[in-house]
């Protein structure tokens, strides 16, 4: 027995279940798990567009600015954890090489 196919309302159901109040779906047009979708973030009220199969993944469900947010404080933390080691990682190796000479 084949699976029910996903339609318009429960694609709906299930994304709001999954990431509750942040995406407005008023555009969704559902055809299939392929099909590009317009989904509208709360947050930045902007419209963008991705497959409903790219928006239950956890890494791409948000709109760029939301992923540009995310990824440059998780970049911005890596920075400020590991400059004091690289810093002196590079110091080191400067001094070798140039006071040698």
């Amino acid at each position: 027995m084949p699976f029910p196919k996903d339609t318009n309302r429960t694609f709906i159901k299930k994304a709001i279940t999954k990431w509750g109040n942040y995406y407005d779906y008023s555009l969704v047009q559902y055809v299939n798990s392929r099909t590009p979708i317009v989904i509208i973030c709360k947050k930045h009220q902007q419209e963008f567009e991705q497959t409903p199969k790219a928006h239950f993944s956890a890494k791409h469900h948000c709109c760029k600015l939301c992923y540009q947010e995310v990824a440059g404080s998780y970049q911005n933390e890596w920075r400020l954890r590991n400059k004091p080691a690289s810093l002196d990682k590079f110091t080191r190796l400067r001094e070798s090489i140039f006071l040698d000479i």
